[in-house]
C-alpha cells in the first residue's frame, strides 16, 4: 500500500468517497508510508565516500518534468560545486541528496580517469 491509497478505501457501494475524518492511528500510518518512501529515495545515494576533487555527472528529470537536464559536480573543500544557473556556492552531500530525491536521477556517473590535453 502506498502513501496514495491509505484513504482510498473510503467510499460507499457506489464508489463515491465518503467524507470522514481519518483517526489518529490512520494518519499516523500514512505518514510513515511517506516516510519510508522517502528513506528509500535517500539510502539510494548512500553517504558521501567521496574525496575532494571527485567528479561526478548525472542526469536529473525535475520532477513533472520530461526533459533531462545533465550536470556535473565537483567536491572541494569538502563541499559539492555544481553547474547550472540555480545553485550558488557549495553545497553539502545532504543538500545534494535533497535535490536529487525532489526529482528522478537518471543516471550518474563518477570520473575515473583524466586525459591530460594541453
Amino acid at each position: 500500500m502506498s502513501y496514495g491509497e491509505v484513504f482510498a478505501a473510503d467510499r460507499n457501494e457506489y464508489g463515491v468517497r465518503v467524507a470522514r475524518k481519518p483517526s489518529q492511528r490512520e494518519v499516523l500510518e500514512a505518514e510513515s508510508l511517506r516516510i519510508a518512501e522517502q528513506l528509500a529515495k535517500i539510502a539510494r545515494f548512500g553517504d558521501d565516500v567521496y574525496e575532494d576533487d571527485t567528479v561526478l555527472a548525472f542526469d536529473y528529470q525535475f520532477n513533472g518534468g520530461s526533459k533531462v537536464y545533465s550536470y556535473a559536480i565537483i567536491k572541494c573543500a569538502g563541499r559539492w560545486y555544481t553547474t547550472g544557473t540555480k545553485v550558488n556556492g557549495g553545497q553539502t552531500w545532504d543538500q545534494l541528496v535533497r535535490f536529487w530525491t525532489q526529482g528522478t536521477v537518471v543516471n550518474m556517473w563518477v570520473a575515473a580517469e583524466w586525459e591530460q590535453v594541453l
